[in-house]
């Protein structure tokens, strides 16, 4: 499919996401399959996501011989493909089926998952299926906005992105505007530097500091955008840790 996108509608969508897998991520029995059900119509309906996940449909994946594929006492092996993007078609497929109610969302914890508690098991499957096609998501969209070059997305008098604490900008009009000044919570940035400090993998967790420093010092710059989507990249496979700060992070994206 051919890219016709602006970095703007990249940016966009990449927030939208962010958005739509914070939710999903922090789900539990009472909320997962409303959360699920919202991500996965976004990834249907929204161009740039749909200009990824279509390709991952064109994939014949033989989830009858997956199904049925069993350890010896009876129990069901959660075997993904060894091919990277049949790994990916496999899991949105997967995801399709449930988005269809050709499988159940809870059906599939149970099976696979064998916790005796439901919150267990949506946990699982969210680590299991939803990260890992965050992360691929992740990676692709980031693609498409470094393959646009700057002039190519022309910015509108209405999405003119402006940084400093009390910036104007007139256009063939005189000054007539009120300063309004966008408080940040540092604080939010104290917490999530605690939970990053949590890692116990010594090289993992200065590898999330370093990102995370980057996107603090990128704070109210134009180079936020670039930071914050390169933060998510490096938490892509633990994302639950920054979960609750999705939405404060993403609030600080320009609009």
């Amino acid at each position: 499919m051919p890219n016709d996108f602006t970095r703007i509608q990249i940016n966009d969508s990449f927030q939208e996401l962010s958005h739509q897998i914070s939710s999903v991520m922090s789900s539990n029995a009472n909320t997962a399959e409303t959360f699920f059900n919202g991500f996965m119509n976004f990834c249907e309906t929204d161009q740039v996501l749909v200009s990824i996940t279509s390709p991952l449909k064109e994939f014949d994946i033989p989830f009858n011989e997956w199904w049925n594929k069993t350890y010896p006492n009876g129990s069901r092996i959660f075997v993904l493909p060894e091919d990277p993007l049949k790994r990916q078609a496999f899991l949105y497929q997967l995801c399709l089926k449930i988005y269809r109610n050709e499988f159940k969302y809870h059906q599939i914890g149970f099976a696979y998952f064998k916790s005796s508690h439901i919150n267990d098991n949506i946990s699982q499957f969210n680590q299991n299926v939803i990260q890992i096609l965050n992360r691929y998501f992740n990676q692709k969209m980031k693609g498409l906005f470094d393959s646009i070059p700057v002039d190519d997305s022309p910015i509108s008098p209405s999405m003119i992105y402006v940084s400093g604490d009390n910036p104007r900008v007139n256009i063939n009009s005189v000054d007539q505007s009120t300063n309004i000044v966008k408080y940040v919570d540092m604080s939010q940035f104290d917490e999530i530097e605690t939970v990053i400090n949590q890692i116990q993998d010594e090289r993992e967790r200065i590898i999330w500091l370093n990102s995370f420093n980057d996107l603090k010092g990128s704070v109210r710059t134009e180079s936020y955008v670039q930071k914050y989507q390169q933060f998510i990249a490096t938490a892509a496979d633990h994302i639950t840790l920054i979960a609750p700060f999705m939405t404060f992070l993403a609030g600080l994206l320009p609009s």
